[in-house]
């Protein structure tokens, strides 16, 4: 049954893995690092309004749905509206920021409805309903159609040579798709109280969400300060580097999703979370040394001259991404004790203190090599020093069983 989980939660991501990093790396050579910039600039932003209308459901709903299913679903259903109307009270603000700083009236369009086209995603709390109630297979399903169907659109708009704005489309498609399967997917319940359990996931999913916010902080900060401090082009070669280093992640952050709600659901928490951190981190090395090895060449390849810059540090992206997915888990498995929550939000913070200032400096002094060196910084400090302090060195216990690991069960 896990082992069936974890092919089904990496089934899609592996289906759609080829075509869409040919469809995506297309469309970054078709419109160039600085057009890239631009949208990839304002999905940047789009992560602050998905944290923000999400709630923290993330790890509300994820735990909640491996115990009590119909109670998760209904607290999802209630909470759509308020939902809504974050993400779109959000991105009218990024708007009107967006036109007193560039003042370019199609550039702050352009970035404004890249933002607005992640809606849907803001929306889209049912894909941890599925995940924690071991129903991968229906969030494969929803994820294959919505992001093929965005694929194709993509080499439509590449065919017939489609102006910047167009390329916007398949992010609505593809986020309003999913979100409908999904919804159907999750069942039908009713709900009598909607402001009761919307009450329920604002109130307990706070601190996930302020640390979902200063998560933004330190992972996005570097690609924001790239194209305002250096343009917007800087900020395309590194949204493609970040999109490519993270390309693979999803099959460990599969595994540990998978091992989580599986030692959660049989209290075996302890062991599967060490068994999860070690199986994810074995899975990725290799990905990590073929783009160390064959990094310049494979963007020379794949992207072109224009983007040859980023061969030196693509295996950076790739170490980078591995830290984050291994954040991803330790942050649930710390979220699980009593007192996570808040240690969780006082760990971002720190964290988000000091991203803005290691990207600026080293962006002034390194310039797009600055960017990564600052997240790559921040993320790993995020996953070990930072997590070191919670329960008098819990987490230090944890990660170093993970190399005395011999022989597990999943």
């Amino acid at each position: 049954m896990l082992v069936k989980n974890i092919l089904w939660a990496s089934f899609d991501r592996i289906l759609v893995l080829g075509a869409g990093l040919i469809a995506y790396i297309l469309v970054s050579r078709f419109l160039g690092p600085e057009m890239f910039g631009k949208i990839s600039f304002g999905l940047a932003i789009s992560v602050l309004g998905i944290s923000l209308s999400q709630f923290g459901a993330n790890h509300i709903i994820f735990n909640l749905a491996s115990k009590r299913y119909p109670t998760a679903l209904r607290m999802v259903k209630a909470s759509s509206s308020i939902r809504l109307s974050v993400y779109l009270a959000f991105t009218a603000i990024c708007s009107s920021l967006l036109f007193y700083w560039l003042g370019n009236a199609m550039d702050v369009l352009l970035i404004s409805v890249v933002i607005l086209s992640q809606v849907f995603v803001g929306l889209d709390i049912y894909q941890y309903l599925l995940e924690g109630s071991f129903n991968s297979k229906k969030n494969a399903k929803a994820n294959v159609i919505s992001r093929l169907l965005a694929i194709f659109l993509r080499y439509l708009l590449i065919f017939f040579s489609a102006e910047v704005l167009w390329f916007v489309v398949p992010y609505f498609v593809a986020g309003s798709v999913s979100y409908v399967l999904k919804r159907k997917y999750a069942g039908i319940v009713r709900v009598r109280n909607n402001r009761l359990y919307s009450a329920y996931l604002i109130t307990n999913g706070k601190y996930f969400a302020i640390a979902g916010v200063m998560a933004f902080l330190y992972t996005k900060i570097s690609e924001i300060l790239l194209g305002t401090l250096l343009g917007f082009e800087e900020s395309g070669i590194f949204g493609v580097g970040v999109t490519i280093g993270f390309a693979a992640t999803f099959f460990p952050l599969s595994i540990g999703h998978a091992l989580l709600s599986k030692g959660l659901a049989e209290n075996d928490l302890s062991s599967k979370f060490v068994v999860s951190n070690f199986l994810m981190i074995v899975s990725f090395l290799p990905v990590i040394i073929i783009l160390g090895l064959f990094g310049e060449y494979l963007v020379d390849q794949f992207l072109g001259k224009q983007y040859s810059v980023l061969g030196n540090y693509i295996w950076l992206f790739s170490l980078i991404g591995l830290c984050s997915v291994l954040s991803v888990i330790n942050n649930r498995y710390i979220g699980t004790f009593s007192n996570g929550s808040k240690y969780l939000i006082k760990k971002v913070i720190l964290a988000a203190l000091i991203a803005p200032i290691t990207s600026y400096f080293l962006i002034i002094r390194f310039g797009l090599a600055g960017a990564i060196y600052s997240l790559l910084l921040v993320e790993f400090l995020q996953l070990t020093i930072f997590n070191y302090p919670f329960r008098s060195g819990l987490l230090l216990k944890q990660h170093f069983r993970i190399f005395r690991v011999r022989k597990f069960t999943v």
